[in-house]
């Protein structure tokens, strides 16, 4: 078991009060828990990337493969607090790697988007939304309607006017809805892809048929799945900026809040861009304003009375209008909207209550926005090292990567302070990440003992994956001397087996992120293709044949409903069209029967197969797989011994006096 400690939001909220790795004083009750919930999430992102490797090996290109693994890994990982996505992820490519889909995803780039579509999907707060549920979440930000949101419906009914009328969506206007929704709050842009997804994948489809879908995306395992749609979840954050520009209040990632106490006491995950013009809270006192006076004009019984308040509303609206066209950046229609408003102002000689000063406030923030302009241009490149640094703090993964980066980001503002003083607060921001990520770095544990798992015998030549579990240190941890995955709780190592039969001993070394080191040992024997002690020898290679070790051990987590899985793959030969498949899977289940070419008929002209089987008990179980005539006879077989054995969970003691006497 991965017994790692140091985990983030077990730290002191404030970064100078970080204490050593394993120290876990004051933790509070939901601390604790958080922490157990963090490594059990972690290991089962873990384990299930284990699992998809037999269906990764079916693309039979070791580059794509290995591709494959990195993406789905990193996918994964960003999935460890969701484990519905996580499950859902697993069993689309599982299906993918069967219908040959997954070959195409990934040779596309597709899989972060693909992992970003089932996220969006397994959303509770967006489950059982019909259209117009979605497009008010779209349409309107904690204010009321903005820019950003009837802009996005606009192109949206654009859209669906021109796939109705041409059955086509034309590259253009494509482009406009990308751009469009990357202009929307995370939240808001999800729901614009779960409504994207919904309707390509069946009004605008029916409309515009199968050549619809490469323009904006395309359909994967029966769901539309948008081109950007990582980017725009993941992607340099222009949404935000935009968002603080134009209400000055803390608009950041969700994520945020899932970053543990320690990073929310640097402020989250964003760097916010600078307010160019009033905040949201001095606008609704504008509208609030209005309000009061539309209802002193229902109840002014004087026909002059009615009018100056009809006039002083007019000035409202164009000071509110000036103000939205100084954060849209169209700042000289802004100058001359304003010069409008002030010669109506004058003109009617209304009184000042606060009026004049107002508008004295937005011809001073006409006059600052294009030097702040250029200073949120700044911000925005800062921000894209920033948070590609602040995303592996979040994972507790990579932190000599994220220092790197967060500290690229702290350049970029070096060299302009001097001409815009204003990004002081943003590099200090920069700079307590950066101080934050020193800090856990050298408090880092020693690496501890490692642990490796995986089958004790292996055929001559077979390639095996080992699962190499790490404590202490900071992930991830990397095989130096076996080709392998990094992952945060371990490795896993790629190991072929040597021609010649006999024990061997293996050694697989590992480097945490930080450059410490450790190895462990593993007796291995190698066995020939028919050795004389194997019990469950093949009673005819020359027709069905089980890849792989001959007897293959499996953990079995010891808690209600658990499971482990096994991936059966084998080749057979001589098949005919009434040739049937045969299944004993040894563990007490019915036989299972499939036609023998469902396969995949390889260039030599065997067939190859491949069956995942879930096994829910401990013990020693001999799974069968037979080829049958047309008649039920059989024809050949082949066995192997699975071997499962329980695994405990140790969780970690809670600290004395977390629970009080009594409460047991």
């Amino acid at each position: 078991m991965n017994k790692r400690h140091w985990i983030i939001p077990l730290l002191c909220i404030a970064p100078t009060l970080i204490t050593p790795v394993l120290a876990v004083e004051s933790q509070s009750e939901a601390e604790y828990a958080a922490a157990v919930l963090d490594r059990d999430t972690k290991k089962a992102a873990t384990k299930t990337i284990t699992g998809l490797l037999a269906y990764i090996h079916r693309l039979n290109d070791p580059e794509l493969e290995k591709k494959a693994a990195e993406e789905i890994s990193n996918s994964l990982m960003a999935m460890e607090h969701n484990l519905d996505a996580m499950q859902r992820f697993s069993a689309s490519i599982k299906r993918m790697a069967e219908s040959g889909e997954l070959k195409q995803l990934v040779s596309q780039k597709r899989v972060k988007a693909f992992a970003q579509t089932v996220m969006d999907n397994s959303s509770s707060s967006l489950k059982g939304l019909g259209e117009d549920s979605l497009r008010k979440i779209i349409g309107l930000a904690q204010d009321g309607a903005d820019a950003a949101g009837r802009s996005t419906l606009t192109i949206l009914n654009q859209v669906e006017q021109e796939i109705t009328q041409t059955g086509k969506l034309s590259g253009q206007l494509a482009d406009k809805l990308s751009a469009a929704i990357k202009n929307l709050p995370p939240n808001r842009a999800q729901a614009a892809r779960k409504l994207l997804a919904e309707k390509f994948s069946s009004d605008w489809k029916q409309a515009a048929g199968d050549g619809l879908n490469t323009t904006l995306g395309t359909v994967v395992d029966g769901a539309f799945v948008l081109s950007d749609a990582y980017d725009i979840a993941f992607g340099d954050a222009s949404a935000e900026e935009k968002a603080a520009k134009a209400t000055g209040t803390a608009v950041g990632y969700g994520m945020e809040t899932s970053g543990g106490l320690a990073i929310q006491a640097l402020g989250g995950g964003f760097l916010h861009g600078l307010v160019l013009s009033w905040s949201a809270g001095k606008v609704n006192e504008l509208v609030a304003e209005i309000i009061l006076l539309q209802q002193d004009r229902a109840n002014a019984a004087e026909k002059e009375r009615w009018a100056n308040i009809e006039l002083r509303m007019d000035v409202i609206r164009g000071m509110i209008r000036v103000d939205e066209l100084i954060k849209a950046g169209e700042l000289q229609k802004a100058s001359n909207y304003l010069a409008k408003v002030q010669k109506f102002y004058f003109k009617h000689q209304m009184p000042s209550d606060g009026l004049y000063e107002k508008m004295q406030e937005l011809e001073q923030n006409i006059n600052n926005a294009g030097h702040l302009q250029q200073a949120n241009a700044i911000i925005a490149e800062a921000r894209i090292p920033y948070m590609e640094g602040f995303q592996r703090v979040r994972q507790e993964r990579n932190l000599t990567q994220a220092l790197t980066y967060v500290e690229d980001a702290q350049q970029i503002l070096k060299k302009s302070l001097r001409d815009y003083p204003e990004l002081k607060t943003t590099l200090e921001k920069v700079a307590a990440l950066q101080a934050f990520i020193n800090k856990l770095i050298n408090n880092a544990s020693p690496l501890g003992k490692l642990a490796v798992d995986g089958p004790d015998t292996v055929k001559t030549g077979a390639h095996e994956t080992y699962e190499i579990s790490v404590s202490g240190g900071i992930p991830d941890y990397i095989t130096t001397n076996i080709e392998g995955l990094a992952l945060p709780t371990g490795a896993l190592a790629y190991w072929q087996a040597p021609d010649e039969p006999g024990k061997t001993t293996v050694t697989f070394k590992i480097k945490d992120n930080i450059g410490q080191t450790a190895s462990v040992e593993k007796q291995i024997t190698v066995i020939g293709d028919a050795p004389e002690t194997n019990p469950t020898e093949t009673t005819s290679t020359e027709v069905i044949q089980l890849e792989g070790a001959s007897t293959v051990s499996l953990k079995l987590l010891d808690m209600d409903y658990a499971e482990v899985e096994h991936t059966f793959v084998y080749l057979y030969r001589g098949v005919e069209d009434d040739s049937v498949i045969e299944w004993d899977f040894g563990d007490g289940s019915k036989l299972y029967r499939h036609p023998a070419n469902h396969g995949s008929k390889q260039p030599s002209g065997e067939w190859r197969s491949s069956i995942m089987q879930k096994y829910s008990k401990t013990g020693a179980f001999q799974p069968v797989v037979r080829l049958l005539d047309g008649s039920g006879k059989a024809l050949g077989q082949s066995s192997i011994q699975i071997i499962i054995q329980p695994e405990h969970i140790e969780y970690l003691s809670p600290p004395a006096g977390l629970i009080p006497e009594g409460d047991n």
